[in-house]
């Protein structure tokens, strides 16, 4: 089995343990159609230049960090502070000039949990819940918990699924992010029509940067949609290379233990 093949059965298998204590017809009373998200998501990305912070404990992981995935009764294994002061200090430090937090909420990769949209709630940035939704109950678990919009993976979703989780998402009103890692990966995810996507050049499993992604796909976007540059952004000229390619914003965070200079990132982003 690959590292994409387990993080996607260990994410499926996470979901059916939420569906016993969460039933899909309860989610659906719940969560309702909300403009508002839309109108939210268009407030935060009115900025000719955008800044956004990834919130998760990011570090290489593989089928052996899947392994040590949470199960039922027991706590994922403490890797690095997700929550408590630090957590909220890094989310707080980017409020300065930061528009949008990607929330990590995977157990797994991110040591993250749903109830992480709820703590970030205080920034008052647009929520993204970024953890690898697979299906109409989870785009619905994502508001209940207080996103305004959420990420799908194009390296998890057929390209049936994307366009209707895409379609989902549209009808209760959020944007959709989508993030691509190469190519295919983006031409697909631009065949959905999303608001977004995110060029990622930082590999989820080896932590290693593809210093030539960003170079050779950001010319290409040209369809409306905007484009975000992660992976390698909290350093400063790769940031500054990126916005001269085109991207309408940068996602700085790789680590949640190396500090961000936000001032400078600002000052980057600044036309």
């Amino acid at each position: 089995m690959t590292d994409q093949q387990a993080w996607r059965a260990q994410v499926a298998a996470e979901a059916r343990r939420r569906r016993l204590v969460q039933d899909p017809e309860r989610l659906r009373d719940l969560v309702h159609v909300d403009s508002w998200r839309r109108e939210r998501f268009l407030a935060a990305t009115q900025a000719p230049r955008i800044l956004a912070l990834r919130l998760f404990r990011k570090a290489p992981w593989s089928n052996a960090t899947l392994a040590e995935a949470p199960q039922p009764g027991r706590h994922a294994p403490v890797r690095s502070a997700r929550t408590g002061p630090r957590w909220h200090s890094w989310l707080d430090d980017a409020r300065q000039a930061a528009r949008i937090v990607f929330v990590g909420t995977d157990p797994a990769r991110d040591d993250g949990a749903l109830e992480d949209l709820r703590g970030a709630e205080f920034a008052r940035l647009h929520r993204v819940r970024d953890g690898a939704i697979l299906d109409e109950d989870m785009l619905l678990e994502s508001f209940l918990y207080g996103a305004d919009s959420v990420l799908l993976e194009a390296s998890l979703c057929d390209d049936a699924l994307l366009r209707h989780l895409r379609g989902f998402a549209r009808e209760h009103g959020s944007a959709c992010f989508v993030r691509a890692r190469d190519a295919r990966e983006l031409s697909r995810a631009l065949e959905c029509e999303p608001e977004a996507v995110v060029l990622e050049a930082l590999d989820p499993f080896t932590g290693t940067l593809d210093d030539e992604l960003h170079e050779a796909l950001l010319p290409t976007i040209t369809s409306g949609v905007l484009a975000f540059a992660a992976g390698g952004m909290d350093d400063a000229t790769r940031r500054r290379r990126a916005f001269a390619l085109g991207a309408r914003g940068v996602v700085l965070g790789d680590r949640v233990d190396e500090p961000i200079d936000w001032s400078e990132a600002s000052r980057d982003a600044t036309p």
